[in-house]
């Protein structure tokens, strides 16, 4: 629907433009057309004759300049009847323009928004970094929404179909209006870091235990966003200058991950998982579980205190309140989870 209504809104606002210009100018022919008129017929002077035609056009009932004959009384008829059905023709075309215009903004926006919507993400701008976040999110099929303001960017998201709020980011009643106090996670994807680091501030007060990622231009900015309650901040100048570097020289490693990551086909998620004190993997080792026979998961790290075993040994022994970085089907690692 928002692509159909996209494409009459811009029908609309064409054909408003011609038929304003063509009132305009048709007025303004109309006005001529009597001027001629009262000037010829009865003899008027061209600034008495305009004022007739301005007062017999407009149907103010002002005096006549003077009694008219009968050749100009009956100019008067046709002139009134021909000059009132132009402008009252265009005024209906002007006036069921507008309420079509109406009618296509209530569709646009009638499936917009963050209404109901709970364990979702926020993202905030829709620019080359907003637009790829809510491109995977919605490859994974995570329910999301996208708060913009520039009408530009608003044209794209009705043509996309992505859930969308028209307001700024960094204003507290835009951010509830987008379910913040629901929201699992807000990804703060602004061009300026003093925005990002606004939003943070707020999204924390609002939310304190919401995951927050957010972009920063500058690495000057990285603490205080950090500071300010990010769960992690981005910097994509740096990340991507060290991709570049690590292409050059682990380029194999990195092709596989990149397939991992990009692929369509495949349906997989890394996932933490915190081990209690009841769960029946504390006190075992990896090996004694056999989580990769039960589940199809394998289990990439260990964050233990503050330390992290990558690759863990099938000998390891796993301790209550461990995380577990597992690698695995969704399905199957939301089991594991239980």
């Amino acid at each position: 629907m928002s692509k159909l209504a996209y494409y009459i809104t811009q029908m609309s606002s064409t054909r408003l433009k011609s038929l304003l210009g063509f009132l305009v100018i048709g007025f303004a022919l109309i006005l001529c057309f009597g001027t001629i008129g009262y000037h010829l017929i009865e003899q008027m002077s061209w600034l008495d004759a305009l004022y007739m035609a301005v007062i017999t056009i407009s149907t103010v009932g002002f005096q006549e300049v003077k009694p008219l004959s009968d050749a100009g009384k009956f100019f008067t008829i046709v002139y009134v009847i021909f000059g009132l059905t132009f402008v009252s023709y265009n005024i209906f075309n002007i006036g069921q323009l507008f309420f079509e215009n109406t009618i296509v903004n209530f569709l646009t926006h009638k499936n917009t928004g963050a209404k109901g919507m709970k364990n979702h993400y926020i993202i905030c701008g829709f620019g080359r970094i907003g637009s790829i976040v809510a491109r995977e999110l919605h490859r994974k099929g995570q329910k999301f929404v996208i708060i913009e303001k520039d009408p530009e960017r608003i044209k794209i998201l009705q043509d996309k179909e992505y859930p969308f709020i028209e307001g700024d980011a960094t204003e507290e009643e835009t951010l509830i209006k987008a379910g913040i106090k629901e929201a699992r996670g807000v990804a703060c994807a602004l061009n300026a870091d003093a925005d990002n680091l606004y939003v943070t501030l707020t999204a924390k007060e609002l939310n304190p235990n919401i995951l927050i990622i957010s972009r920063a231009e500058n690495e000057n900015s990285v603490k205080k966003i950090l500071k300010a309650g990010a769960t992690r901040v981005i910097t994509p100048y740096e990340e991507g200058a060290l991709k570049i570097a690590q292409f050059l020289t682990d380029s194999e490693t990195l092709d596989l991950v990149d397939f991992f990551i990009k692929s369509q086909h495949l349906s997989f998620i890394i996932k933490d998982i915190e081990v209690n004190e009841k769960s029946e993997l504390a006190g075992k080792s990896l090996r004694e579980c056999r989580l990769r026979e039960k589940y199809g998961a394998l289990v990439i790290a260990i964050k233990r205190n503050d330390k992290t075993i990558i690759n863990p040994s099938p000998d390891e022994v796993i301790k209550a309140k461990d995380t577990l970085v597992v690698i695995g089907d969704p399905t199957m690692i939301e089991k594991m989870k239980k």
